[in-house]
């Protein structure tokens, strides 16, 4: 399946709880398949807040999407497919709505992979702007359906002026404990990639 110009001009509105909506360029006349192939698609993201007013959340886009198979070195293996999103990258416009937008790409992804198939980010970069933009780059990402994303082949996340490399990571995205990365080394190191969604909620209430 193909995603080519007439098609883009399709759009799935998908409205959730918090008040997030998202924007897709994605075919919806049929199920997705063993021949998924998605070109350039961009999932784009704004949050409501309780004044029912709009403001822009995050950017995602992808170079390609499409069925691959799984691979050991150099080999791929025909009996475990999975969804690649190549050259994946999402923006959050700030730290205050990060938790919200991460967790709507986190149910785009499930769209994707339904029928229980593997999801694997390749060459992805993450970033949460503000005053102090934070970024995390890997070689790729395991997307889990527990709302868990698990980095590999190389992890830099930059903050500001500070900087810490690890060959793998584990981010959480959805859940109370969302934006909690793990750098995973000798020493693990423990932070916070953006705030979780319960401590956005309470700074509102004290707002």
């Amino acid at each position: 399946m193909t995603v080519n110009e007439p098609t883009l001009r399709r759009f799935w509105m998908l409205l959730f709880g918090f008040g997030c909506a998202a924007f897709i360029a994605q075919s919806s006349d049929r199920p997705l398949n063993r021949d998924l192939q998605m070109r350039n698609p961009v999932l784009v993201l704004y949050t409501v807040n309780a004044a029912g007013m709009h403001r822009g959340g995050a950017i995602a886009r992808a170079a390609l999407v499409h069925t691959d198979f799984e691979r050991k070195g150099f080999f791929r293996i025909g009996l475990l497919p999975l969804v690649a999103v190549e050259k994946f990258r999402l923006e959050a416009l700030s730290a205050e709505v990060a938790s919200d937008c991460f967790g709507q790409v986190q149910i785009w992804f499930a769209s994707l992979s339904h029928g229980g198939k593997r999801l694997e980010l390749r060459e992805p970069e993450l970033v949460v702007a503000g005053p102090t933009t934070a970024t995390l780059k890997s070689g790729g990402i395991r997307v889990n359906p527990t709302g868990s994303w698990d980095l590999f082949d190389g992890v830099t996340f930059t903050s500001g002026t500070n900087r810490i490399h690890t060959a793998r990571a584990t981010l959480q995205v959805t859940g109370a404990r969302s934006g909690r990365l793990v750098m995973q080394g000798n020493q693990p190191v423990t932070t916070i990639f953006f705030p979780s969604k319960s401590t956005n909620q309470a700074k509102f209430h004290e707002n």
